[in-house]
């Protein structure tokens, strides 16, 4: 898969406010003005760490934090997080669904948006992360084989991969994953297949890859073997895979009966319409560990 246009086109960024807070910017990419959210701690040491995080299908960037909480913890631990938001609430994660999916350059808007960033603000290159949910775990899983030079290392929850990556998702390099699913998921199905449609949206939404063996490619493509397995608590069991280098990374964390939700965050819909939240432990700190053991 390429990346598409964006070649040659203008990337213009709004000057971001480079004092502590949050604020709305744009950058315009491939000829349409992209909004995104950034939040920067009260103090921004040099080198500081970069987190994307990406919301699911007809969410946005603003209110994804509310969700994952990460501002808070990135005032804590001192890194600067950005939001931003996929066309038509939406972002191209690999799905070969025309009827579901803008055919928008997001990975090139993607990494034009570390660049403007890290132009402006002393975040670390060597220290950008992706964390996303539903759609955005999808795309965080399209940019590890398109850009993997540019991330550091990614964080999955409540997503997998298109059903057809095993023939284009090659990255050029080992790459560090974190995923968490929930087995009781009613949106996009644990055991792979089809994604769910209702009688108020009937369009295709396409295929997704099994959790399952979605963690199997990424170990296999990495090298890694898997070092063990553990449950943590009544509904949680993490499994990890090592390989010769902290590159070759890979956890998975099984929420037995978890629905599509993010671990530790607000049960965001009733549990009729996207399942449980666990709290047994926070999806926000679990990433954050893993992203900071991780350097390009």
């Amino acid at each position: 898969m390429s990346t598409g246009g964006g070649a040659g086109i203008p990337r213009r960024l709004t000057p971001p406010d480079r004092e502590p807070g949050t604020t709305d910017q744009a950058l315009t990419y491939d000829g349409r003005r992209r909004p995104f959210r950034v939040h920067v701690p009260p103090v921004v040491p040099l080198g500081a760490a970069l987190v994307i995080q990406l919301h699911g299908g007809g969410g946005n960037g603003v209110g994804l934090d509310r969700l994952t909480g990460f501002h808070r913890l990135a005032d804590r631990e001192r890194f600067v997080v950005v939001s931003p938001n996929g066309v038509a609430r939406r972002w191209n994660d690999g799905r070969t669904v025309s009827d579901r999916l803008v055919a928008a350059d997001d990975v090139g808007f993607i990494a034009a948006l570390i660049d403007a960033l890290a132009a402006r603000l002393p975040v670390d290159r060597r220290r950008v992360y992706v964390a996303g949910i539903s759609n955005g775990a999808m795309m965080a899983a399209r940019l590890a084989t398109e850009i993997p030079d540019r991330i550091a290392a990614y964080g999955q929850v409540a997503g997998s991969v298109s059903a057809d990556a095993p023939t284009w998702w090659h990255p050029a390099v080992p790459v560090p994953f974190l995923t968490t699913f929930g087995t009781a998921d009613p949106i996009l199905p644990y055991g792979g297949g089809p994604v769910p449609t209702s009688r108020r949206d009937p369009a295709d939404r396409g295929r997704i890859l099994a959790v399952e063996r979605w963690m199997s490619l990424i170990a296999a493509h990495n090298g890694a073997r898997q070092a063990d397995e553990r449950r943590i608590e009544p509904d949680v069991t993490v499994r990890s895979w090592r390989g010769p280098t902290p590159q070759c990374d890979v956890e998975f964390w099984r929420v037995d009966g978890g629905g599509h939700t993010w671990p530790g965050g607000r049960q965001y819909l009733p549990v009729g319409i996207i399942g449980s939240t666990t709290n047994s432990f926070s999806a926000t700190e679990t990433m954050w560990r893993f992203f900071d053991r991780h350097r390009l």
